[in-house]
């Protein structure tokens, strides 16, 4: 399910007018089975040897491609066997090949389970043979999404799920199709639904040794989403509703950040779901969530200025959080000062102008649209050659170890938590834009 809640206005604007260190992973090398996050949760259930037990014939059914998963000596009843085929289904097995939907047989005298079924779908073909040459394809295509995204073994958690959130989002479009709802329709064909776009992520990120599951709930019709697990903490992340175009795109407009790495109070305010009996960790923590990494972005009506919102302006595009969720105070305040946030940038006002905005949840998306005169207003341009880069890097080093005494355009340029002095936050939000771009 995808559904943004996106608003498009315009306004023709009048003619009047160091470093710090960041833990790293071993990117590239999977997590182990049994830090699976579902899979652990069964392990701490009542009865948790007999669900791990139906947990791995079933997967080691559905790995080898078999038609059927013994269950008769385990006494399980039909909800408990439920539980655990949605605990294999959740967690990052990576198992395209397998169908939505799965078939049981039971002793009708005792009810309880004797047999697990799974359906397969077209990609598991006649054969394991058959699994297996999809598989090469598949286990292909997410390392070159990977390697691609730029991931080594140098980076972050925090940025390797960032850069695969972005991958997918760029390769990926909304749309119903045979393998729309497995992982294989997203990073092969680039084509899924929710179901696609979630399991996709959990697996990319299982590679890079990042610990993520589904959780299937309700936000306006049936819906997926993760949780995902960066430095010992856990957040949730919707790729889906994070994407906003209806094509592959790589544009940086075309990408939220709303649902990214964000709190279960955030949201449970348009998501709904039933913890499932094996239970989900707490999602309380906003230390990774990406406007709290990138808090430039972060305002209310009243701490905007025009000087910070043209800061924030590259190539006639600006990302702003409503921090208190008034989006339409700030949209409002936009169309106030557009003729001077324009003006700032650099744009001929004799030229037609105009400016709109658009929004998911509560991240904002400023756009001004006309015919640059001057250079464009680029933030962290701190020696004023219109691009962001290392050498941007040494001036604010110097400026913040006091060999430089900073203008008040500098301060400007490169002041990322509004403070009115650059220090060392300044100088890691302009290394992880430097990184950005």
């Amino acid at each position: 399910m995808k559904a943004l809640t996106k608003k498009l206005t315009s306004l023709l604007i009048a003619m009047s007018i160091l470093c710090t260190l960041i833990p790293q992973i071993n990117a590239l090398t999977p997590i182990t089975e049994d830090l699976f996050i579902c899979k652990r949760g069964l392990s701490n259930m009542s009865g948790g040897s007999v669900l791990i037990e139906a947990y791995e014939r079933i997967a080691e059914c559905i790995e080898k491609r078999e038609e059927y998963a013994d269950l008769s000596d385990l006494n399980m009843k039909l909800s408990t066997l439920d539980l655990v085929h949605n605990a294999v289904r959740n967690d990052p097995n990576g198992y395209f090949w397998l169908d939505t939907t799965y078939s049981y047989r039971y002793n009708t005298s005792s009810q309880l389970t004797t047999q697990y079924i799974p359906n397969y779908n077209s990609l598991a073909g006649d054969s394991l043979s058959d699994v297996r040459r999809n598989k090469k394809v598949f286990e292909a295509a997410a390392r070159t999404m990977i390697e691609d995204a730029g991931i080594d073994r140098t980076t972050s958690e925090y940025r390797a799920e960032l850069l695969l959130h972005d991958a997918i989002v760029a390769k990926t479009v909304y749309e119903e199709g045979t393998n729309a709802h497995n992982e294989y329709g997203a990073i092969v064909e680039g084509k899924a639904v929710c179901q696609g776009y979630t399991l996709a992520f959990q697996y990319l990120l299982r590679l890079c040794g990042i610990n993520a599951c589904s959780v299937v709930g309700y936000a306006g019709e049936p819906h997926s989403w993760n949780l995902v697990m960066i430095d010992g903490d856990y957040y949730y992340t919707d790729v889906t509703w994070d994407d906003a175009s209806s094509a592959q795109s790589a544009d940086r407009r075309d990408m939220y950040y709303a649902y990214f790495n964000v709190t279960e109070a955030v949201l449970r305010q348009d998501h709904s779901w039933e913890e499932p009996a094996y239970g989900l960790p707490e999602c309380t923590s906003v230390k990774k969530n990406y406007f709290t990494q990138n808090p430039r972005h972060k305002h209310t009506q009243s701490s905007l200025t025009v000087d910070k919102v043209s800061a924030l302006f590259y190539d006639g595009f600006a990302r702003i959080y409503a921090t208190d969720g008034n989006v339409t105070a700030i949209k409002d305040w936009f169309f106030n000062n557009a003729v001077s946030i324009a003006q700032k940038c650099g744009y001929d006002l004799t030229k037609p102008t105009s400016a709109l905005y658009e929004y998911s949840q509560n991240e904002i998306h400023l756009f001004i649209d006309g015919v640059l005169s001057g250079p464009v207003s680029v933030f962290g341009d701190l020696n004023k050659d219109n691009a962001l880069n290392s050498l941007d890097q040494n001036y604010l080093r110097r400026i913040i170890t006091g060999l430089l005494i900073p203008t008040k355009n500098q301060i400007i340029a490169a002041d990322a938590d509004s403070n009115g002095k650059l220090n060392p936050i300044d100088a890691n939000n302009i290394t992880r834009l430097i990184l950005d771009n």
